[in-house]
């Protein structure tokens, strides 16, 4: 038995003094895992605490935006639909937090669009009148020349009372552009931008000079151009002038806004950024772009003269060029709405080219030959048709020939809806008929004379098997040697009789029906039949006739084939006749 330790022996000390085990795995434990834990505990503590992952996230942030926005769209994509509500809101807000941002950059870049918007036109003017050779004209060409102004400029200043270029409709309140319409040939600046500026500068104007009330920017003058604003309770109209405007102009546009603000009053009380219900305002801004040049005439030159004739000629030709083409199509039109199962739907012209839709049976000609008989080419004209089948009567018997595909002994013919067919034809063909013909359009009725040539011979061959007598030697079950081919003749119609009754669908039994002559025991006579009925059927089985169908019998010479007045009647009744049975139906 195993003692422990005395209590004062060195052992017992030494386990005394020694840590116990657990404490020892602890301390393992913190020595191997505590730098790993250390790291574990300081990452939860930055993703737990947002100041910290804000911080953070901030570092990067502004790199992160900047690869985005250099590797493509998305980041703008994303962030514009936010900025555009803020500056909105901001808008409605407080505009003139905005205009107190744009106020140092707005009066540059409305000088500079001026200036540029001139200069494109002064060009412009100058390339159309730089050919003219009038006197007139050289007289302006002489001064521009004198004075170093572009010609355009001399004719412009010289002809032009006045001209309404530019016409804004905009929101009083928010500051946004309605609606904005350019007169014919001038270049317009961002309309956007020309709308926020007007209002920047009348905030401006309003700030500056501390007016009161209803007071507001009416007029600016740069230049040879005049803006004119006029103010509404919820809309302004602001135009575009050059050149020295008469006053009574002022009153087309008061009248413009009086009526917009008549018509659109709704949406303008409940604008809220979408300028689309405006589009019905561009009539009554349209009407402000009037214009006045002064009266003079001009001599044309005679080169102007030859070149004016010269286009005049063109154009005539072109125009009788025109009528031709538009004649040769009218008619081919009307032919081709004439033609049997095609009905022109839609024509017309688009993108340069004439295009004709409409609904064309497949049996209908082909409009691209009936375009090679008007003349016309088939590159200069798309079409596009839809199948339908047409009613006329050429194109029902037509569609049922191709469906039916008769055989050469039967005719078809159609009249007033009725389906007339007749002759002769297989069974098969004339039970695909009764299965197809519901599926003409067009067929309202059938009239069938068919003759089924199938049936016919079948019904022949049931005829010449039941005329069929087989003759055998007396007392015996050979046939006589003259009966070879009547049997082998008798074995192929059998065959044959086989065949045609089940393409038509029937079943059929041949009695093989054995005879004697009255001469001799009863006994021995109905044995000796019935040998010969077991001939006649094995002889049948091995030519191809089905089994099932043959049914052996003797019938002694109960049943005789003539009557014994002779020795040749005797020698019909030691025969085999054949009984052939149709069914209409399969037999259960």
């Amino acid at each position: 038995m195993n003692r422990s330790p005395a209590p004062d022996s060195p052992k017992a000390a030494e386990e005394e003094h020694s840590p116990p085990a657990e404490e020892n795995l602890s301390e393992l434990r913190r020595l191997l895992l505590g730098p790993w834990q250390a790291e574990v505990d300081g990452l939860r503590h930055r993703l737990d605490d947002p100041g910290q992952h804000a911080a953070e996230v901030s570092g990067v942030l502004p790199e992160a935006v900047a690869l985005s926005s250099g590797r493509d769209g998305r980041l703008a994509a994303a962030l514009a639909p936010t900025v555009e509500e803020i500056l909105k809101a901001s808008v409605r807000k407080d505009p003139r937090t905005l205009v107190a941002a744009l106020f140092p950059v707005m009066g540059p870049a409305i000088r500079k669009a001026i200036a540029e918007t001139v200069k494109r036109m002064i060009q412009s003017f100058d390339q159309i009148i730089g050919q003219s050779f009038s006197w007139r004209g050289l007289k302006w060409r002489i001064e521009a020349l004198r004075t170093g102004r572009p010609f355009g400029e001399v004719v412009l200043l010289h002809s032009l009372v006045y001209r309404v270029e530019q016409v804004f409709l905009i929101h009083r309140e928010t500051g946004l552009l309605l609606q904005h319409v350019v007169a014919g040939s001038v270049e317009a600046q961002e309309p956007d931008m020309v709308s926020g500026m007007l209002t920047a500068i009348g905030d401006f104007v309003h700030d500056s000079f501390r007016t009161e009330g209803e007071e507001a920017l009416n007029v600016v003058q740069l230049g040879e151009l005049n803006l004119w604003v006029e103010q509404g309770p919820r809309a302004i109209v602001a135009g575009v002038i050059r050149g020295t405007p008469p006053e009574g102009l002022r009153q087309s546009f008061t009248e413009a806004l009086e009526l917009i603000h008549a018509e659109q009053r709704q949406a303008l009380e409940t604008f809220e950024g979408d300028n689309a219900p405006f589009e019905a305002s561009r009539p009554c801004l349209e009407a402000c772009l009037s214009a006045q040049y002064k009266a003079g005439g001009r001599r044309l030159s005679p080169i102007t003269v030859l070149c004016l004739l010269a286009l005049a000629a063109a154009l005539a030709w072109w125009g009788w060029c025109a009528v031709q083409s538009d004649l040769r199509w009218d008619a081919y039109v009307r032919k081709l709405s004439a033609e049997p199962g095609i009905v022109v739907v839609e024509t017309g012209k688009r993108h340069g080219q004439r295009f004709l839709s409409g609904l064309r049976d497949p049996l209908s000609k082909d409009p691209s030959d009936l375009l090679k008989e008007a003349g016309i080419d088939s590159g200069e004209v798309a079409f596009r048709w839809e199948p339908y089948y047409a009613l006329n009567d050429s194109f029902v018997l037509a569609r049922a020939m191709q469906l039916l595909n008769p055989p050469e002994t039967v005719s078809l013919a159609f009249d007033k809806g009725i389906l007339t067919v007749e002759g002769t034809a297989s069974h098969q063909w004339i039970r695909e008929l009764r299965g197809r013909l519901p599926a003409l359009p067009g067929v309202v009725r059938i009239r069938e004379t068919l003759a089924d040539r199938d049936m016919e011979e079948l019904e022949a061959l049931k005829e010449r098997l039941e005329n069929t007598v087989l003759r055998f030697d007396t007392n015996s079950t050979l046939l006589l040697p003259d009966q070879g081919g009547i049997l082998a003749e008798t074995a192929a119609q059998a065959h044959r009789l086989q065949l045609l009754s089940a393409l038509v669908h029937m079943t059929f039994r041949i009695d093989v029906v054995g005879h004697a002559d009255s001469s001799g025991l009863e006994a021995r006579n109905f044995s000796l039949s019935h040998k010969r009925a077991d001939e006649i059927r094995s002889f049948l089985v091995s030519r191809g006739v089905d089994p099932a169908v043959l049914n052996a019998v003797g019938m002694g010479s109960k049943q005789p084939v003539r009557e014994e007045a002779s020795e040749q009647d005797r020698g019909f009744n030691r025969s085999v006749t054949l009984r052939p049975i149709l069914f209409s139906a399969p037999r259960r």
